[in-house]
């Protein structure tokens, strides 16, 4: 699931740990109305939260609690249009770029 310079013993720690998330995510998606592709999906919103703290965990110029405050906000919106499919109305102003988010 995760390859490059890592040891066995952490890497095969985080696939459990990886795969142990997939399944509540699973769960939890098996209580909506996703349909036959709910293992696809649970990937799909999996591989998005990951992407977007892999992106901007060590953003630089930003404090962490900066960093952890836009994570928040970009989860939450990844989170709405999975679930609505729009971005939800108190997020729609944040969700522009400008000059207090990482862009």
């Amino acid at each position: 699931m995760i390859t490059g310079q890592i040891q066995l013993k952490a890497l095969e720690r985080y696939n459990a740990m990886q795969r142990n998330f997939l399944d509540i995510l699973e769960k939890v998606n098996n209580q909506t109305d996703i349909g036959m592709n709910n293992r696809l999906v649970t990937h799909a919103i999996y591989a998005s939260i990951t992407g977007v703290v892999m992106s901007f965990k060590n953003y630089p110029g930003r404090s962490p609690e900066e960093i952890k405050r836009h994570i928040h906000r970009l989860v939450h919106i990844i989170s709405s249009v999975f679930t609505t499919g729009i971005i939800p109305d108190s997020l729609r102003e944040i969700a522009r770029p400008d000059s207090s988010s990482p862009t």
